[in-house]
């Protein structure tokens, strides 16, 4: 078999060519490149034409030069997961290239007794709700994802590999079961048309069934070629419903007793106090957002490289946290989404670091577009937004890293309170669906610096911009530099809604053998701030300031308890 031969499977050809008919153990219909009728094949050894037609003539008219896909810039790979009714699994693969077909192929094989019927399986996006009562069904994985991406609160599935099959009324009755309304939403052409008429005679009684409206859309275009806001729009129409005026940032309350949740454990802790006591004092938890915020140029971004070596390193020797800066990390993968460092940057601070084994566990994006928008007044996810959440589900990251906030928002206003509680609700919506904390560095303003070296609360202005930044997160770490210690940082925890604050670790410039700069570390206990004043608690105090220490004896702040 030829090295082409090889790189393209039975399956990629039947997924480019649904209209060829099987016999036997052929598949047959007329050449993509002769015309010939009839003369076309594809076995179990490849595809080829009986007049002779060449395999390279062949596989330039169905599917352009063909590359493995890995290598081959402009492809997207994605892997898709699929369900059975009886719990079995199985992943295929699509792989979308721009202006030529889609190319399907099993990954994981459906188990027996299914083989490759199709029917018995539906697609469901990577933690979106499946017990919803409005179920949008799509054509495939790639427009599923994306209305669960801007629609959380409804249960969404793609039927498998598209209009090449059709669930099986036991397995449409399985995956729709408790939904009172289904919302079918076909691609804007015929074929997708035709495909989900199919599906819906073949849904089962009960469920009101409605039609997403495709005007507008081109050819073949479907969910995923749609805005966030657009989604929402057609599926509230389908419906009967105004639009919604929040994105996706706002999660659906469902009211129920506190009962129903006595077996939930409360949200794992991301970053932690490191001292006695395992989860002292968490900064940061699943399903929420902490900010590290000081002056430009202090190091922030290196404190944020090292809190996720700390957590990939502890993931690889199977430990129950990594520390760093006096903090624990949890253990696991981390996504650094930075706006200021490409990943060869950060690759090299690794090394200075001395740390690249951890370099595997920690992903990044060259050039990474903005998270966040504003169009005609109204902020709201950017583009890329559910594709950046995706990634972080399929590599199972713990934290995910923002670097800057000023430059994740792109044009919308930092300093605005709607567009920034708007931002912050949705990554905390994202962290609790994925079930990893997401820190985002920013800066300070020069009042709380001048407050934090008085040893006074700097509130709000700790982080440049609108109140909403400080007021939204969980908690919010401080870095700045430590008072008559050149080249020394303080980290010091000033909010945190589940802990105590006024806590923190001074840290040190790390140097490598040949006196380039390479981080900081710890260079003191952890949690024992070593200020030269601590002005907390002297307000109104007849005391002298010598009386005043900064920390107790087990590192606690004494203002703070």
């Amino acid at each position: 078999m030829s090295e082409h031969h090889e790189r393209l499977r039975p399956a990629d050809w039947l997924a480019a060519l649904p209209d060829l008919k099987k016999a036997g153990g052929e598949h047959h219909g007329p050449c993509p490149v002769c015309g010939g009728t009839d003369r076309f094949r594809v076995n179990d050894k490849g595809a080829f034409c009986r007049r002779g037609c060449s395999f390279q003539d062949l596989q330039q008219a169905v599917f352009g030069a063909c590359n493995p896909p890995h290598q081959t810039t402009g492809k997207r790979d994605r892997r898709y997961t699929c369900e059975a009714p009886d719990g079995n699994t199985a992943v295929h693969v699509r792989l979308d290239t721009p202006g030529r077909p889609k190319r399907v192929w099993w990954e994981d094989k459906p188990p027996d007794p299914y083989a490759f019927r199709t029917e018995n399986f539906l697609y469901f996006p990577p933690g979106a709700d499946r017990s919803g009562t409005v179920c949008i069904i799509c054509e495939g994985e790639k427009d599923a994802d994306a209305a669960a991406s801007a629609l959380p609160d409804h249960r969404v599935l793609g039927t498998v590999t598209g209009a090449a099959a059709q669930p099986a009324p036991h397995t449409l009755a399985w995956g729709i079961s408790g939904a009172e309304r289904v919302i079918l939403w076909p691609d804007a052409d015929e074929p997708g048309l035709a495909h989900l008429h199919r599906v819906a005679q073949r849904l089962p009684e009960g469920p009101e069934v409605r039609w997403a409206n495709t005007d507008g859309l081109s050819d073949g275009q479907g969910a995923a070629d749609c805005t966030p806001d657009d989604r929402r729009r057609r599926v509230a129409e389908a419906t009967g419903q105004a639009p919604e005026q929040e994105a996706v940032d706002v999660d659906r309350p469902r009211m129920a007793p506190l009962s129903a949740w006595k077996d939930e454990p409360e949200p794992a802790p991301v970053l932690w106090r490191d001292a006695d006591g395992q989860h002292a004092d968490a900064v940061l938890s699943v399903g929420e957002v902490a900010l590290l915020s000081g002056e430009g140029g202090l190091g922030k971004s290196y404190v944020t490289l090292a809190l996720a070596v700390a957590g990939a390193l502890a993931a690889d020797l199977e430990q129950d946290y990594g520390t760093a800066c006096g903090l624990r990390v949890m253990p696991g993968p981390v996504v650094l989404v930075s706006y200021e460092d490409s990943p060869a940057r950060m690759y090299g601070r690794l090394g200075r670091m001395g740390q690249t084994a951890a370099a595997e566990r920690i992903h990044s994006l060259p050039n990474p577009p903005p998270l966040w928008t504003a169009d005609s007044g109204t902020s709201r996810q950017a583009d890329w937004w559910g594709d950046l959440w995706q990634y972080v589900r399929e590599v199972g990251a713990r934290l995910v890293i923002v670097d800057p906030a000023s430059a994740a928002l792109a044009d919308a206003d930092v300093s605005q309170t709607g567009p920034v509680r708007k931002f912050l609700r949705a990554l905390m919506h994202e962290a609790r669906q994925t079930a990893c904390g997401v820190l985002v560095v920013s800066h300070s303003t020069k009042a709380a610096r001048n407050a934090l070296r008085r040893g006074d609360d700097p509130g709000a202005g700790v982080v440049a911009g609108s109140a909403a930044w400080y007021d939204g997160a969980r908690g919010v770490l401080s870095l700045e530099e430590a008072p008559n210690n050149p080249g020394a940082r303080l980290l010091e925890c000033v909010k945190a809604n589940y802990g105590r604050k006024g806590w923190g670790a001074l840290l040190s410039e790390r140097l490598t053998d040949s006196g380039v700069f390479a981080g900081l570390e710890l260079a003191s206990d952890a949690n024992r701030l070593e200020r030269v004043k601590d002005g907390r608690g002297r307000a109104g105090s007849s005391a002298p300031a010598t009386d005043f220490a900064p920390v107790t004896r087990d590192g606690f702040n004494p203002y703070e308890q």
